[in-house]
């Protein structure tokens, strides 16, 4: 004998169908709420990291600002120092070129030649004195030339006395000496100009040793 079922079948697979959907939904839903979560934590996680680094790098930053600021003001004091030893090695060299200035002066001026004025502006030294002749004039220039602490003198005038007077530089040396004659009389006043060699002249040992290799 055939049986029939006669409960509505239809009617609660689609109620059946319908809850698996919901469950699905559902847990899609928690799913994507996890996910959703999971990505904002790490992104917050990984803002909190730059941020820490960036902190750390701009204390660096900082430290680093100071650690300049001090080289900066070593390197103005060290620059300072080095000012300071050049004027002073500047002044040592003046000092002595100056003993040597004076004693070349006294070696190079011949016979029949004084000087009445000496006058020193920067690499420039202008020379008063009277002579016997224009040819002691030249002899001086020529010794002046061959000395190793001046070079280039350049004669501005020679005058007959009585029709040219020099003036001597006030408070120049031989200013004491203006009214004093050389020996023999003297017959010309002559002004002339001598450049100071800053160069350091060579020593004997120095001269030997060039002249060795030539």
């Amino acid at each position: 004998m055939a049986r029939i079922n006669l409960l509505p079948w239809r009617e609660e697979r689609r109620q059946s169908r319908k809850k698996e959907f919901f469950a699905t939904m559902a847990a899609v839903a928690v799913a994507s709420l996890i996910a959703l979560f999971g990505a904002h934590y790490f992104a917050q996680y990984q803002i909190d990291k730059q941020l820490e680094r960036n902190a750390k790098i701009q204390t660096e930053i900082d430290t680093l600002k100071v650690k300049i600021e001090k080289i900066k003001n070593l390197e103005t004091e060290r620059a300072r120092l080095l000012k300071r030893k050049e004027i002073i090695e500047q002044l040592q060299g003046s000092r002595s070129l100056m003993v040597h200035l004076f004693e070349e002066l006294a070696m190079t001026t011949p016979d029949g030649v004084v000087l009445t004025g000496i006058k020193q502006t920067a690499d420039t030294i202008q020379l008063l004195g009277k002579a016997q002749s224009e040819a002691r004039v030249a002899q001086y220039m020529r010794n002046l030339d061959a000395s190793p602490y001046m070079k280039d003198a350049d004669l501005a005038e020679v005058a007959t006395l009585g029709q040219g007077q020099l003036s001597t530089p006030p408070g120049s040396a031989g200013a004491a000496q203006n009214n004093k004659s050389p020996r023999g009389g003297v017959n010309k006043n002559f002004a002339l100009s001598v450049k100071v060699e800053t160069r350091k002249p060579e020593t004997e040992a120095e001269a030997g040793n060039t002249g060795a290799t030539q």
